[in-house]
Formats: structure tokens, C-alpha cells, sequence
């Protein structure tokens, strides 16, 4: 099992991952390809278009870590043991709707 004590998103020149930084400063891709786009998948095969305006969460097990994929209009969740990333919701489509 892995430590995860600290994760944030990079956006810049179009390279989208999660970062995992650990207690001992070893920094590791989570999840994403480096190029902005949408895919769900594992690991490096998922990809995201998180842009400037990303939020980033940690369920309260920590197992889970949750990212507005803002430019993509979904909200995500990586499974930290697996690195599966998967849509929990949003369509692609920036709107607003009461629910």
C-alpha cells in the first residue's frame, strides 16, 4: 500500500496529470498523459482537460481523489489504489441545470 499524503493537478501547455507527492518527496504520476483531451481509463491511459480552475478532494478513507475536470465539464474520481479514472458526472457540456 501506498502513501498518498499530498495531490494537486498540473495544467500547463496543454500537460494535464495528477501528481502524487509522497511523505519522503518522491513525486509520481497518479493518472493522466500529459496532453489535454477526455478519456477514462487507468493510470496514464485516462485523460483530462482540467485547465486553470481545478479542484481537487480526498474522500475521507483517502482512497478516492476527486477532480473538477473543469474544461471537460465532468467531475472525476481516481481510485488511488487502482489509478482507475472514472466520471462520476457531467456530460461534456457546459450548463447549468437545477437537480
Amino acid at each position: 500500500s501506498s502513501s498518498h499524503s499530498s495531490s494537486s493537478s498540473s495544467s500547463s501547455n496543454s500537460a494535464e496529470k495528477c501528481l502524487n507527492a509522497t511523505a519522503d518527496h518522491r513525486v509520481s504520476t497518479i493518472a493522466g498523459t500529459g496532453s489535454s483531451g477526455f478519456e477514462d481509463g487507468t493510470g496514464t491511459s485516462a485523460r483530462f482537460n482540467i485547465g486553470d480552475d481545478s479542484s481537487l478532494d480526498v474522500s475521507p478513507d483517502g482512497s478516492k481523489l476527486f477532480v473538477a475536470d473543469h474544461d471537460n465539464h465532468r467531475i472525476r474520481q481516481i481510485d488511488l489504489e487502482t489509478k482507475k479514472v472514472s466520471t462520476l458526472c457531467g456530460n461534456g457540456q457546459g450548463e447549468t441545470v437545477d437537480g
